[in-house]
């Protein structure tokens, strides 16, 4: 669907995606990048959203928020599933303790 609607632009179009790489330390390997992706979305890490500005020429708000609402409560659990997060949410935290 995405490609249809960037095909149809008459004009330069991009895509900006979150893509975990093998840096990242995925827990269970790269064969869990989706899962990861879909976690990053669901816990509100990254949202999906567009931009239109075919939509502006109508009258139309050309942005639009194509992800759900995000359950914070999960976001915790995303921060685990790579060692990148959880280096980084024990610095956080380490720092609030600190305080």
């Amino acid at each position: 669907m995405l490609t249809l609607l960037v095909e149809a632009y008459p004009g330069p179009s991009l895509i900006i995606a979150y893509a975990p790489c093998i840096a990242h330390g995925i827990k269970g390997g790269m064969s869990q990048t989706m899962q990861t992706e879909k976690a990053a979305v669901e816990c509100g890490y990254w949202t999906m959203y567009r931009y239109n500005p075919l939509l502006e020429e109508k009258g139309k708000n050309p942005f639009s928020i194509d992800s759900k609402e995000p359950d914070f409560d999960k976001y915790l659990d995303f921060g685990d599933t790579s060692s990148i997060y959880v280096k980084q949410l024990k610095i956080t935290l380490s720092n609030r303790v600190s305080l």
